[in-house]
């Protein structure tokens, strides 16, 4: 039997989880209502998924047994409030939270502690929009973990977090990640236009590249060092770049982007 499924906020990723649900017949689109106040993003998922859609919160019953919250932060605590107001005591419902920042015990309070809602913190990329994403997950709850990998694995991968504040560096490394890779596949593939390729073949090479080397590392299962070293060989091309990479410091900039969306990926957890 479907699972009965509400996506709340229907943006870049609701709307991708809302298709991961479909395509991968996790749940039939009856089974799903989706959720949102832009009627053209409904529109879209409709015309798509062929999904139910109410515009606002009051208007989802407490038929729904998992409740998907993809919206701003700031707007978290209208939408457990109004839940909270929706579903009738002692109906059991597991809330899976994708906002970046919002901690299980805001949640929780922002529900006033509701007996009957479970939860877990989740934290996509970008990169599920095309069914390749990677998502940390977190809960304290087993079974409710259980359940939203089941869910989130329909649009990419999934990890576990030891503890939740974990969540605040995978949303940089992972969530974030994505931003800092197309920075880099742009110089590359500018670097490629400066030494005489066309925009289009130097971008394909790039991408492509970029493609290949992380299938060959998650297929591997080697470090990235020996592979790099594989390629480097003494004297050669290889070499000769990763030397100039060295001098300018790149390996040492990208770590420090890492710890700055970290940090302020606290920032907004503390907020």
């Amino acid at each position: 039997m479907d699972k009965k499924i509400a996506v709340v906020g229907c943006g870049n990723m609701g709307g991708a989880i809302a298709k991961g649900l479909v395509q991968s017949r996790y749940s039939s689109a009856e089974s799903i209502v989706c959720c949102d106040s832009d009627q053209s993003k409904l529109e879209i998922l409709q015309r798509q998924l062929s999904v139910r859609s109410v515009r606002q919160i009051s208007a989802l019953s407490d038929e729904c047994e998992i409740v998907i919250v993809a919206v701003k932060p700031q707007i978290v605590r209208a939408v457990i409030e109004q839940l909270s107001v929706n579903y009738k005591k002692g109906k059991e419902v597991l809330i899976i939270s994708v906002a970046a920042g919002v901690k299980l015990a805001t949640i929780r309070s922002f529900a006033q502690d509701a007996p009957n809602f479970r939860y877990v913190r989740v934290m996509p990329n970008i990169a599920c929009v095309y069914a390749s994403g990677i998502t940390a997950l977190y809960s304290e709850d087993l079974n409710s973990l259980l359940i939203a990998e089941s869910i989130l694995i329909t649009v990419g991968s999934t990890v576990r977090m030891e503890q939740e504040s974990d969540l605040d560096i995978a949303t940089a490394l992972s969530a974030s990640g994505p931003g800092f890779m197309f920075a880099l596949i742009e110089a590359f593939a500018q670097g490629g236009v400066q030494l005489g390729l066309s925009a289009t073949l130097s971008l394909e090479l790039t991408a492509k590249m970029v493609y290949g080397a992380a299938q060959m590392l998650i297929q591997s299962g080697e470090q990235p060092s020996i592979l790099r070293d594989r390629v480097a060989t003494p004297g050669g091309t290889t070499v000769a770049g990763l030397q100039v990479i060295e001098q300018a410091g790149v390996r040492e900039a990208l770590i420090n982007a890492l710890e700055a969306a970290t940090k302020r990926a606290r920032e907004i957890s503390q907020s």
